[in-house]
């Protein structure tokens, strides 16, 4: 059995018609499940024949997510963001790869179904996570094994999500798919990647976190730190943190110059607040193997080092630690 869940904070039309797209392919109504991240006075109500669970207060994707993963007792649950819509056959062809590794990630367009919004995960050296193909037009593809699957349509072991250790719930969102794939793909839980040309997953895209000025910029920031802080063995750990540190002075200040005023105020903040989450990260550090080989293993996961870092705004010095470091 399959439990779906769909974190959402605003609800309204998208995620109705969402639900009306997974019942009409065969999806069991009582088996989907929404949550209800927080009490946003925007929320829009959904039908009250719907499974709403209720958080206590704001968890943000990655505490909702794994909020509702834990509660769950079924073998595998589906992840789907509230602003998704599904073609026919999706169901069909989630049943058919379910089983091909402990995670399965599908392949997303865009809103028109014209391009590839997500067509696999890699990271760069600084912690960033990467779309990859993100922009261009559609094209076919074989299915492959990706670095992790974007949380905004993801199919997971429960059992192995456990193992993994979750979602690093302090990522609140963004990169928290990132970190988990790469934690994942180090204690030895492969993700599937597929491109299924009979099948359309279109997201509309910054249904939430658009409303927020700054918001997201402040996220990805942050947690390209804590993605390092989570995976990087000690031995290495203060090259990459040097690196990145440097990076995004660089960054904010370049950023502020082009007129980019959110990334460099985010670059800021994500140095200024990391040492709260350093005794948090350390718990999770002892549980996941952090040993050189497992960081060496999943490598050729990580696709471009420098990518999408800006090179403009790397100086041929950082740019050569960067290369030292990585290869």
């Amino acid at each position: 059995m399959i439990d779906v869940l769909i974190p959402s904070m605003l609800g309204g039309e998208n995620l109705n018609l969402l639900i009306s797209q997974l019942v009409r392919q065969g999806f069991d109504k009582e088996k989907i499940f929404i949550i209800k991240d927080g009490h946003h006075p925007l929320w829009k109500d959904v039908p009250s024949s719907l499974n709403i669970i209720q958080t206590k207060k704001r968890l943000g994707f990655a505490g909702a997510c794994d909020f509702g993963i834990r509660n769950s007792n079924s073998d595998h649950v589906l992840l789907l963001n509230d602003d998704l819509s599904v073609s026919e056959g999706f169901f069909d062809s989630l049943n058919r790869y379910k089983s091909f590794e402990p995670f399965v990630g599908f392949r997303i367009l865009n809103k028109k179904g014209t391009h590839v919004e997500f067509d696999g995960g890699g990271m760069n050296v600084f912690g960033y996570g990467l779309s990859l193909n993100c922009g261009k037009k559609l094209f076919s593809k074989d299915n492959s094994e990706t670095l992790f699957a974007c949380g905004a349509c993801s199919l997971m072991d429960r059992k192995s999500y456990e193992k993994a250790g979750g979602f690093c719930t302090d990522f609140f969102c963004y990169f928290e798919d990132t970190e988990f794939g790469w934690r994942a793909n180090r204690l030895g839980f492969k993700t599937f990647f597929v491109r299924d040309n009979d099948i359309s997953i279109c997201h509309a895209g910054q249904h939430t976190s658009g409303r927020e000025s700054g918001f997201r910029e402040r996220m990805m920031e942050r947690n390209s730190f804590l993605s390092l802080l989570l995976n990087i063995p000690s031995n290495i750990l203060s090259e990459y943190l040097s690196l990145a540190w440097s990076f995004s002075k660089v960054r904010e200040s370049e950023s502020q110059k082009m007129g980019f005023s959110e990334i460099a105020n985010g670059c800021w903040h994500s140095r200024r607040n990391i040492s709260r989450y350093v005794e948090k990260i350390s718990e999770l550090r002892n549980f996941s193997d952090l040993n050189e080989y497992s960081f060496k293993k999943t490598r050729h996961l990580l696709e471009d080092p420098v990518n999408p870092a800006f090179p403009k705004m790397i100086s041929k010095k950082l740019l050569e630690r960067v290369y030292q470091l990585w290869f």
